[in-house]
């Protein structure tokens, strides 16, 4: 609202808006000075209060009075003059109205008359100079002074200007048929002519004499004064007279204070409005059901609600009170604004000035009274506390929420009461709309293509400046990725057209096929202010591949190479050449890149070549199909890296022991034994011995220089019919020089053949000179020359193996016998043992003269002091055998499993490796044997057909 002045002693204006988001916009005023007014009250408190008002302006100038004629009249004399006193919480205050009659004495209608008080000051601090004394400090009052007379400006503070009140129970109201009041009015047009020698500063209220007053019509105008702190049993304390200075306005433009004469119709004017020509709609837009000018005024005939908009208004509420109609439906109109073009802009509303209450209107389907209080649990708030008469048709109210006691109050509004319009500015965004695609239709692309759209962009909140476009679905794309919205403050004109653009959605040419949720997401300034969404299919044509035989495991050794097939089809219209390959590969794998060229819907085989090198990680990864426009249809195929393996030439190899000077493998065909010797995977030496007997086991060693050690049985006998078996010893050097000793039975006895080499080439062996004799330890030298070390050890057939364990260094033996565990130290021949310990079976014998060996499906060791521990690391080992402790890192334990594999044990961690060779089914681990540099070395049948393999593992 603002002020404008015309060419009359008296100053016109009127501000009914209050909305703090709109800034009133200050017109020129004209040349002309305003007059003043003074309403002199005496006698307050005495119970005779009396009032005058007169014109300041001629009895306040310095020079001759001239007759003026005055445009406003104001009688001498109040029609009608009130006091009385309310109490609140202990403090009193006298409630002063006075009514007077005011005239337009002019030959034009004046709008929205407003009487607003006015400040003045001296201009110079010389009082000599002044026409009269100014008012009190920053209030309207002047000469405000005590019963006796004294000056009272202390007490100026407590007059206060307000709207007339009438008295409900012991408390004041506002009055809604006195003349309102209206704060925070912009009057900084007004600059009425002060009286000499002062300033004149008009505040920023007033009283709305009236909205329209013709020439010659006079109105009723209550002006409203409210003393505090009186106190009712001494006058003399508290100000008895007092002038209040006030000038005239009038707006002369349409008006922000509407009029609630006629309930159906909203009318008035919106300050600042900028948005152009603009429409109040239903709920959700569409059709207008009013317009906003572009100059901000309303004019809004409210439509009959339909049935279905007609709501119960106390339904399932407990009533207290009068309710002469509870059952009686209405509607209440929400009043959102949209351009022209069906941006949403905002929500318009009204107040009633100077108020904290809101305006509505209610739409009844029938009289009804309601005072009292609602109780409904199904609305919110709960509790509502009501004084409405209500009309059938529209009725105005005004509403609260009342915090302190948690309900809603709402009341009837007097017809004719002013109200204010006030335009609340929507949350600024973007509502986009693709208006060619069908409701919940989906949004269909291929991969490297796209598709252009219409795209309508609603401004709602009158946003503008740049914004950006983009998705959250990785590879979708929007072209442009920005665009430039027009501002619509400058819009003053009809546009029916909103702002549209072709925008384009892009897949990517890598993207993978994708169906699901898309949104297209607007920024502005890094912020999301809208988003679009749909649902998204995009379609790849692609290459289906799976591999075949996916359920058994490949097995690739280091160093080797294996053919993989991979079926594969095209799908959705696949057309061209494409590269297939296996992923997921770890360090030391590779696979080759086979290019296929399908035409639409053909298929193929390709086979992907993996490859090992010799220093790959043993272990087992899921190899997947991959490549270019390539989707794998199956899971993929287990490989295992199993150790590298070096063939033997040697058919049924059945023993092996490791040296420095390479590793001897043993193969058995009939009567003949076959021994080769490898070194770095390569066969550097072969021997053979003949005439072996078929039935007897056979044992063999190496020395320290790597020289061969044999002991087998022979058949002595040249008569095929007569078996003479004897016990010989073979010596063959590296260079296949070899000495052979042969002894009869009553010489070595028949367990020669269990006995051990030391590391002195020294052969050990238990003999059984009588079936019921004790048994006795013999060390036969390389001389030939026998020494019985003991001769006193239980019988062979009292229970024990025979057999001979040697520690790696070949220093230390053991055996067992007649429930107990015997060590040999072989270079002093010291006997020694311990108690053998029940389930436990010895496997191996560590240089520091260890025994080790499986329980229960666990590794267990025992000491020389015959205390047993189990092993750390080596539950659920069943059907494993002990090949020993590691030689350089004494932590490791490397066992042998009975049908295929190894198994890696840290002894301190307890961390255990398993090493595969290949299927159970086809591949066996027939022996193991410790490496002088650390690791074993396993002898394998089965990796080829007829073939044995060494491989060495760390």
């Amino acid at each position: 609202m603002n002020y404008s002045r015309v060419a009359w002693p008296v100053l016109a204006g009127l501000l009914a808006s209050c909305a703090s988001q709109t800034t009133p916009t200050v017109t020129t005023p004209a040349p002309a000075q305003g007059g003043l007014y003074t309403l002199s009250f005496q006698g307050i408190g005495s119970g005779n209060t009396t009032v005058t008002a007169q014109s300041a302006s001629r009895r306040l100038s310095t020079q001759t009075l001239a007759d003026v004629p005055e445009p406003l009249g104001i009688e001498r004399t109040p029609v009608a003059t009130s006091t009385f006193v309310t109490t609140k919480d202990g403090v009193s205050t006298r409630h002063i109205q006075v009514t007077f009659r005011v005239t337009n004495t002019t030959a034009q209608t004046q709008s929205n008359l407003v009487l607003a008080p006015v400040i003045t000051a001296d201009t110079d601090g010389n009082p000599a100079n002044n026409a009269q004394a100014p008012t009190v400090a920053g209030t309207p009052f002047r000469d405000v002074r005590f019963f006796d007379g004294s000056d009272a400006s202390s007490a100026a503070s407590q007059l206060i200007l307000t709207q007339g009140k009438t008295l409900q129970g012991t408390q004041p109201a506002l009055n809604p048929a006195q003349t309102p009041y209206f704060e925070s009015l912009d009057t900084s047009t007004l600059t009425p002519a002060p009286p000499a020698g002062l300033s004149a500063t008009v505040m920023k209220s007033g009283w709305l004499a009236a909205q329209k007053l013709a020439p010659g019509a006079s109105v009723d105008v209550t002006f409203a004064v409210d003393l505090r702190n009186v106190d009712v049993n001494d006058s003399r304390a508290q100000p008895y007279s007092f002038n209040l200075l006030f000038t005239a306005g009038q707006d002369q433009t349409a008006s922000t204070v509407g009029s609630s004469t006629d309930a159906g119709t909203i009318q008035g004017s919106i300050t600042d409005w900028k948005y152009g020509q603009a429409k109040l709609t239903g709920e959700y837009g569409g059709a207008a059901i009013g317009m906003i000018g572009t100059d901000g005024a309303v004019n809004l005939k409210l439509p009959t609600p339909d049935s279905m908009q007609l709501r119960a208004l106390l339904q399932d509420c407990a009533l207290d009170g009068t309710f002469t109609s509870p059952g009686m439906k209405t509607s209440s109109p929400y009043l959102p604004v949209y351009s022209l073009q069906d941006d949403y802009l905002g929500e318009m509303s009204e107040a009633i000035p100077g108020s904290d209450w809101q305006v509505g209107r209610l739409y009844s389907d029938s009289r009804a009274v309601l005072k009292g209080l609602a109780s409904c649990p199904n609305s919110l708030p709960s509790h509502s506390a009501f004084d409405l008469n209500l009309q059938q048709g529209w009725n105005v109210v005004q509403w609260q929420y009342n915090s302190a006691s948690d309900r809603l109050e709402m009341k009837s509004v007097t017809p004719g009461t002013p109200t204010r319009l006030s335009f609340t500015l929507a949350e600024k965004g973007v509502y986009l709309t693709l208006p060619d695609q069908p409701p919940y239709s989906s949004l269909s692309l291929r991969a490297g293509e796209s598709q252009s759209f219409n795209a309508v962009f609603r401004q709602n909140g009158a946003i503008s400046g740049d914004i950006t476009l983009d998705t959250d679905v990785p590879g979708v794309t929007i072209e442009p990725s920005a665009v430039t919205l027009p501002s619509l403050a400058v819009q003053s004109k009809l546009n029916a057209q909103a702002l549209t653009r072709s925008i384009t959605i892009k897949a990517a040419d890598d993207m993978q096929a994708y169906s699901g949720p898309v949104n297209i997401i607007i920024r502005q300034g890094g912020q999301e202010v809208g988003r679009y969404s749909a649902y998204l299919q995009v379609v790849v044509p692609y290459i289906s591949a799976y591999i075949l035989d996916t359920y058994n495991t490949r097995y690739l050794s280091q160093g080797s190479t294996q053919s993989i097939p991979v079926s594969v089809s095209s799908q959705n219209s696949f057309s061209g050449p494409a590269s297939i390959t296996l992923t997921g590969l770890p360090a030391g794998v590779t696979a080759s890149t086979e290019t296929v060229t399908l035409t639409p819907g053909a298929n193929a085989t390709v086979n992907v070549q993996l490859s090992s090198t010799r220093e790959a990680d043993l272990g087992t990864f899921t190899a997947r199909v991959g490549g270019t426009k390539v989707q794998m249809m199956s899971p993929g195929v287990p490989v295992a890296v199993t150790p590298l393996q070096s063939p033997v030439n040697l058919d049924q190899g059945s023993q092996m022991i490791t040296t420095t000077q390479g590793t001897w493998v043993m193969g058995v065909q009939g009567g003949t034994r076959t021994f080769v010797r490898m070194l770095n995977g390569a066969e550097v030496q072969r021997e053979t011995i003949s005439t072996v007997n078929t039935y007897s086991p056979i044992s063999f060693s190496a020395a320290a220089d790597g020289r061969l050690l044999v002991v087998y049985n022979v058949d002595a006998n040249p008569d095929p019919y007569t078996v003479q078996l004897e016990s010989a010893i073979v010596r063959i050097g590296l260079d296949g020089t070899r000495s052979q000793q042969q002894y009869a039975p009553e010489q070595v006895g028949n367990f020669m053949n269990l006995g051990t080499f030391d590391s002195a080439g020294n052969f050990w062996f238990l003999r059984l000179v009588e079936r019921s004799a004790p048994a006795e330890l013999v060390r036969l030298d390389p001389a030939g020359t026998f020494t019985t070390v003991r001769n006193d050890l239980p019988n062979l057939y009292g229970g024990g193996t025979g057999s001979l364990l040697a520690s790696t260094d070949r220093k230390t033996l053991s055996f067992r016998l007649g429930g107990q565990d015997y060590f040999v130290e072989t270079a002093t021949g010291a006997v020694s043992s311990i108690p053998a310990v029940s389930s436990f079976t010895p496997e191996a014998l560590s240089n520091d003269g260890v025994l080790f060996g499986t329980q229960g499906g666990r590794v267990f060791q025992v000491n020389r002091s015959g205390q047993q521990s189990a092993v750390y690391g080596t539950e659920n080992l069943y059907y494993f055998n002990v090949v020993g402790v590691d030689l350089i890192d004494s932590n490791i334990l490397w066992l042998r499993g009975s049908y295929s594999g190894i198994a890696r044990v840290n002894m301190v961690t307890g961390e255990r490796k398993d090493i595969q060779f290949g299927p159970s089914s086809s591949v066996r681990v027939v022996q193991a044997d410790l490496n002088a540099g650390g690791g074993i070395t396993a002898l394998l049948e089965g990796s080829a057909p007829g073939m044995s393999s060494l491989s060495i593992l760390k």
